[in-house]
C-alpha cells in the first residue's frame, strides 16, 4: 500500500536532506504551476520593471493560488477515485465525477439512477457520501499544505474563494 505524504513533508525533506526524491515529487504534483512560474520567468525581456502587466488580468498572486486550489481539488478527486476503484465502484465513479465537481450533468438525477440501477434515493445518499469523503480529502490536502492544523478550515474557505474569483 502506498502511503500519501503531504508537501510539508516533501519539502521538509528536500530542504533538510537535500532529496531530490522529494523534489521531483513535489515537481509532478504541481507541474501546472512550476511550469506557469517559469513561462513567467523566461519572458523576452528580463529586466527588472519591463513586464507590462493588463490591468483586465488576475495579479500573479491570484493565479498562483487558483493553481494552487485547482491542483488540490484535483489531488483530492484523484484520491476518491482511487478509493471508489479499490471499493469495486471504478465503472460508477467518472458517471458521478460531475455531481462532485460541479460540471455540467448529462443525465438528470432520476436518469442517472436508472443507467445505474439504483433507485433515486439510493443514488442521493451515494452522492451524499461521495461529497462528504470528498471534503474530508480536501480537508487531508489542505492540511499538508499547512504548518497548523488548526489553520485548515481557514485555508478551505480561501480556497473557495479563490475559486469563486473565476
Amino acid at each position: 500500500m502506498m502511503v500519501d505524504v503531504n508537501d510539508m513533508d516533501l519539502l521538509r525533506d528536500y530542504a533538510e536532506r537535500h532529496s531530490e526524491a522529494a523534489f521531483a515529487d513535489l515537481v509532478r504534483r504541481h507541474i501546472n504551476l512550476v511550469y506557469s512560474v517559469a513561462l513567467r520567468f523566461a519572458g523576452t525581456d528580463s529586466s527588472p520593471g519591463m513586464e507590462i502587466v493588463d490591468a483586465s488580468l488576475p495579479s500573479p498572486d491570484l493565479e498562483f493560488d487558483h493553481e494552487w486550489a485547482v491542483t488540490l481539488l484535483a489531488r483530492a478527486l484523484e484520491r476518491l477515485g482511487r478509493e471508489q476503484a479499490e471499493a469495486g465502484k471504478g465503472e460508477q465513479f467518472p458517471v458521478l465525477k460531475p455531481w462532485l465537481t460541479g460540471d455540467k450533468q448529462e443525465l438528470s438525477l432520476a436518469d442517472l439512477a436508472a443507467r445505474l440501477g439504483v433507485s433515486e434515493g439510493a443514488l442521493r445518499v451515494a452522492l451524499h457520501r461521495l461529497r462528504k469523503r470528498f471534503r474530508e480529502l480536501v480537508k487531508e490536502e489542505i492540511a499538508g499544505t499547512v504548518k497548523d492544523s488548526t489553520h485548515v478550515r481557514e485555508e478551505m474557505g480561501y480556497l473557495l474563494e479563490v475559486l469563486s474569483q473565476r
